[in-house]
């Protein structure tokens, strides 16, 4: 009991500002918030146990079209978040690669689009969430250890062959403080070449937090910093807002063709994805 009150008085030391008035809001959130985890957990255990006689990635096909895709939208709901696109999101066929700034932007593009996300290790390895966010259609990889990336390549791009399933990964490695994008890493371009997908730069911008054009000072309400604040409290945190605004802005796309056309590899790729992402960002 001891250990849980300590724990308690923890997270909520980490977010002094939070109201009296905002408690109920977070309370009935977070109770929402589980109830959908744990369903959206139930089905796709349950809906792995039906699909065990058929081909290996069946499963991983309907699960994120039908059981994914639906319980993102419904927890961007919960979070009071809601977006404004400047074009069609593509259903298939297609590599999504963005700015990075916390987990409500993999959020946003799982709702928009049924696809599988590229994330780090360290999330995997985080009790419970981890493998919440296995279910919910992440593949992992430990970019400390460049030796495995190889190997995560070639299981994506299998995946991607056989499910024909969407899938986003964030050149920056990591994220960054919602304004400023850091530098692209290439390696994971070569999903792109592997798999003959168009490649699609994107943009995802925070304009508005509670109804307020956002700024220096609340972006952090939604900006997720892991070195700064733990993902849970986080959460909590963004939970006694009322809402939130993104815009995703789709690029122009970078087909096979135009791959084959200008002999392109990964590095170049990378190069004209980074700089387009980056020209976008700065009209905001």
């Amino acid at each position: 009991m001891n250990k849980f009150k300590d724990y308690s008085t923890k997270i909520l030391s980490q977010y002094n500002d939070i109201s009296l008035r905002t408690v109920p809001r977070v309370l009935i959130k977070t109770l929402v918030f589980l109830f959908i985890i744990i369903v959206g957990i139930l089905s796709s255990i349950l809906l792995k146990i039906l699909f065990l006689p058929f081909r290996k990635y069946r499963f991983v096909a309907i699960n994120t079209k039908y059981i994914i895709n639906s319980v993102s939208k419904i927890l961007l709901r919960i979070f009071g978040v809601s977006i404004r696109i400047n074009n069609t999101v593509p259903k298939n066929d297609t590599i999504f690669v963005s700015n990075h700034w916390g987990y409500l932007d993999s959020l946003a593009l799982m709702a928009l689009s049924p696809c599988m996300v590229l994330s780090n290790t360290s999330i995997k390895n985080m009790f419970l969430i981890g493998k919440v966010m296995e279910l919910m259609g992440f593949l992992f990889v430990d970019r400390a250890r460049n030796t495995t990336i190889p190997n995560i390549i070639d299981k994506t791009t299998l995946i991607l062959n056989e499910t024909k399933l969407n899938f986003v990964f964030f050149p920056e490695g990591g994220t960054n403080d919602g304004v400023q994008m850091r530098s692209f890493s290439t390696s994971f371009f070569q999903i792109g070449l592997n798999t003959h997908y168009d490649i699609q730069p994107l943009t995802i911008n925070i304009l508005e937090v509670n109804g307020s054009k956002v700024t220096d000072k609340n972006i952090d309400y939604v900006v997720f910093h892991g070195h700064t604040i733990r993902l849970i409290p986080h959460i909590l945190q963004l939970f006694t807002l009322k809402s939130i605004v993104l815009q995703v802005d789709l690029l122009t796309p970078i087909t096979p063709d135009d791959i084959a056309k200008n002999n392109w590899n990964r590095k170049q790729i990378g190069k004209k994805c980074e700089e387009d992402i980056k020209r976008s960002l700065n009209k905001y």
